[in-house]
């Protein structure tokens, strides 16, 4: 009897923690042996970090309200953990037996949850954006849900409460979740996302690697999370193909720069890619901008919204070389800045105020250029030398 109070003791959530009824929670699952990564995934530490506290703290950026964390093999040291980040623990008796006796496990524990997002603590990178989609997804009366990335999908799939009763009764013996969900394939819908870490986990020590260095003080997109922020800003293809100029363009001028120069050359390259994203929308480059915050890549976000009229100051940093390379490609392809004057000549032939703003907005390019020419001691077209 000690025993068995012992056990529902160690399973209340901390007093500050509050419950919500009827709204999508989160399990999480953190309670197998981590055998390939030789110590327990859940506290490995992710740039001053446990996994899970990033798992916890994405679950509730994005929205979740109450988590709840399975432990098994590493209960004690889980369970701890759990309670500082105000999460419920449960243990699951027959961890050994595999993940889906821990999804069931939780299910118990949920109370009167509407749903729940399912997210193993060794996916611990998923984007607050990617939990808010899903949450936006489930108010429209999804029951069922799998964030995907360019198509491939990935964790934490969203499982409405009328899944509950199957998931319960089942015993795992034909597959567990997967196959259980996989009959109920007709129901579900993928939701799209701009997140590359729901596919990426940490089963081995390399793979540990692999998520520390995608970790970095301001959120930047890799260049597949740019293609998917393409597809989800229904970008157009010339935009795309001007995008990848310019990006070009501005990697040779922040590399005729050096490596003195403070320039963050991925954040650059990847604002350059994306600068255009929201092209044919009105005020394109602010919507862009809005676009990026919207995903979480917040880093990106002034570089968008200033290339069109240009940094303020008179520093070579990324907004300056994101301005001058876009002016000098149209289309996919190099252009004088002559020819641009002349193309803005016979645009605003009628407006004499949008004409000078135009020909300022150049000759601030043209700023930039010199300066670049001058702190790297080499002419332009060898810089540009190769380019289209």
């Amino acid at each position: 009897m000690a025993e068995q109070k012992e056990s529902l003791d160690r399973e209340k959530p901390p007093v500050c923690a509050f419950h919500s009824f009827y709204r999508p929670k989160a399990l999480v699952l953190a309670a197998g042996f981590s055998s390939r990564m030789g110590r327990c995934k859940a506290l490995l530490d992710l740039k001053g970090l446990s996994a899970l506290e990033r798992t916890v703290k994405s679950l509730r950026e994005g929205g979740i309200e109450e988590i709840v964390v399975v432990t098994g093999h590493y209960r004690n040291e889980v369970e701890q953990e759990a309670f500082r980040l105000r999460c419920r623990a449960v243990f699951n008796e027959s961890y050994e037996r595999g993940m889906f006796s821990s999804i069931r496990r939780g299910i118990k524990a949920l109370d009167n949850a509407s749903a729940f997002l399912l997210l193993p603590v060794d996916v611990p990178l998923v984007s607050p954006a990617t939990i808010r989609t899903l949450l936006e997804t489930h108010e429209k009366g999804v029951d069922l849900a799998y964030p995907t990335f360019l198509g491939r999908r990935g964790h934490p799939p969203l499982v409405g409460r009328r899944f509950f009763k199957a998931i319960l009764d089942g015993d795992g013996s034909r597959g567990g979740l997967r196959v259980l969900l996989a009959e109920r394939e007709k129901e579900a819908l993928d939701v799209a996302v701009a997140d590359e870490a729901i596919l990426l986990d940490m089963d081995s020590p390399e793979d540990y690697k692999r998520l520390l260095e995608r970790i970095r003080p301001g959120a930047i997109p890799s260049e597949a999370e740019c293609h998917a922020l393409w597809d989800l800003a229904s970008t157009p293809e010339g935009a795309r193909r001007h995008g990848e100029t310019v990006a070009a363009v501005a990697d040779r001028l922040a590399s005729a720069l050096g490596g003195t120069s403070g320039l963050d050359r991925e954040r650059l390259h990847r604002a350059s890619l994306l600068h255009d994203l929201a092209r044919g929308g009105f005020r394109h480059a602010e919507e862009g901008a809005r676009f990026l915050i919207r995903w979480g890549f917040d880093a990106l976000a002034p570089l968008v919204e200033s290339h069109m009229k240009g940094p303020e100051g008179d520093d070579l940093d990324e907004a300056a070389l994101l301005f001058a390379a876009d002016k000098i490609v149209e289309s996919s392809s190099l252009v004088t800045l002559e020819a641009r004057r002349e193309t803005a000549a016979r645009r605003f032939a009628d407006n004499p105020e949008a004409l000078e703003g135009a020909l300022l907005r150049l000759d601030k390019a043209e700023a930039i250029l010199l300066a670049v020419e001058r702190q790297s001691g080499r002419e332009l077209a060898t810089i540009l030398e190769g380019l289209p």
